[in-house]
């Protein structure tokens, strides 16, 4: 596919999710009320939509939720499924609700919660909390809480990360990066050897990629195992796309990777700064075998 970049704004871009569609479409969250759409494969722009925004929802970031080709407002603190039928609500601290069916149960974690996504395809939900446990839930009853090893500290970001399915998870403290399966059981663990600053998976979770704080640097490793198979300085992936408008302005070298989602077919969009940029694996330096060992 072709790689290209647009500039949108001046300030940092943190949400991109892509609406899964036989053309795929890029949504990119420039406010909290609008959203800016974009072809994935072209970058062709096809416009924006603009909502009113919920009285109680946060000024921050929001992201879309897909149904057909309908974009509807999804707030940071709040995540929906993709039929509609269930949300989850956490606004920080320990407790959260999880609502199937306009019938909520709440809930309150034994620590606080640090990190949360949700499977849209199943409305399974899995959070992380301050003791590095992971837990997982579906249809508000919990599944499961675990001791995944991973041990968060205030100087470092938690993240997770679903496939779609739920059947792979990934989870991280800034130093290390597991996977599970939906049960929770650690598949692999991986120490490395840089912070680890944002965490996004495939659909099918076949590859996870990761953000690098201190440099810049993009990876993508193998879901099964966690091998590491492509990297790449993110403004160097940049650089090297179509700018798909006539006047434009590049991103600076040493901002950090703001926003993060990965597609199939090894498609990879990341947001530098105000700067959107969309690339593939091809474009990666790829990792022989020998340097894997």
């Amino acid at each position: 596919m072709m790689s290209w970049r647009v500039h949108l704004a001046n300030q940092a871009i943190r949400t991109l999710y892509v609406l899964p569609a036989k053309s795929p479409i890029l949504a990119v969250w420039t406010r909290p009320a609008r959203v800016e759409l974009f072809d994935l494969t072209t970058g062709a722009s096809l416009g924006e939509h603009q909502f009113d925004q919920p009285p109680d929802a946060p000024s921050n970031d929001e992201v879309p939720l897909v149904r057909d080709t309908l974009v509807v407002p999804f707030v940071r603190d709040t995540w929906y499924s993709e039929d509609g039928r269930t949300r989850a609500r956490w606004a920080g601290g320990a407790q959260w609700s999880y609502t199937h069916d306009d019938t909520t149960h709440e809930h309150l974690q034994n620590s606080r919660i640090l990190a949360v996504d949700m499977d849209r395809q199943n409305g399974a939900f899995a959070l992380m909390e301050e003791d590095g446990t992971l837990g997982i839930f579906q249809g508000g009853a919990s599944l499961g809480r675990y001791d995944i090893g991973l041990r968060p500290t205030a100087e470092r970001r938690a993240s997770l990360a679903i496939s779609r399915g739920g059947q792979a998870l990934y989870a991280t403290d800034g130093q290390s990066l597991v996977a599970t399966n939906a049960a929770g059981r650690v598949r692999k663990r991986l120490s490395t050897h840089y912070e680890i600053g944002l965490l996004a998976c495939s659909p099918s979770g076949a590859m996870v990629a990761t953000t690098d704080n201190e440099n810049g640097v993009l990876r993508v490793y193998r879901g099964e195992d966690l091998v590491l198979t492509h990297q790449k300085f993110a403004i160097d992936l940049v650089t090297r796309a179509l700018q798909v408008q006539l006047l434009a302005d590049l991103p600076p070298a040493y901002a950090a990777i703001s926003g993060l989602t990965l597609y199939l077919q090894g498609i990879v969009a990341f947001a530098m700064a105000g700067v959107v940029c969309v690339s593939d694996l091809t474009l990666m330096d790829e990792l022989s075998k020998a340097r894997l060992l």
